[in-house]
């Protein structure tokens, strides 16, 4: 998680010490970044709200942090950039429809579907998310 301090000094503090505004791409960069963190935040959300009350307390402890640490990030980059409020709630609200859908609005049923799409990118995201915002700021 140390990575997750790496984008908030290297990227956002200069800019906004400076008080230089972010280049388009780096808004562009930032703003992907920030739906990564929304999209893997929720993911981690729904991976405790699905734990077995067996496991729920374990889960919990071990998930929570980093889905704490996620939202907080998708929020400073989210005010960073600009972002409303209602911006980001509303593209956290569409992140959980979509959570839904690939579900067949059974999320915890078929939780499967998400970890197949999102547990190796949010690892990744979450291990190096100078890497993935780098994919992004190359595009």
């Amino acid at each position: 998680m140390r990575s997750l301090l790496f984008v908030l000094v290297v990227l956002l503090v200069p800019a906004a010490v400076q008080g230089q505004p972010f280049t388009p791409q780096q808004l562009t960069a930032l703003n992907n970044l920030q739906e990564e963190f929304t999209r893997s935040g929720a993911y981690f959300h729904v991976l405790i709200a699905c734990a077995s009350p067996a496991m729920k307390e374990e889960a919990t402890s071990r998930i929570a942090p980093t889905a704490k640490i996620f939202d907080t990030m998708a929020f400073v980059i989210g005010n960073k950039i600009g972002m409303t409020k209602d911006a980001m709630e509303q593209r956290l609200r569409r992140v959980f429809d979509e959570q839904s859908r690939i579900t067949n609005n059974n999320v915890c049923l078929n939780i499967d579907s998400l970890l197949a799409r999102r547990a190796a990118r949010c690892k990744e995201l979450g291990e190096h998310p100078e890497t993935i915002l780098d994919e992004y700021s190359r595009r």
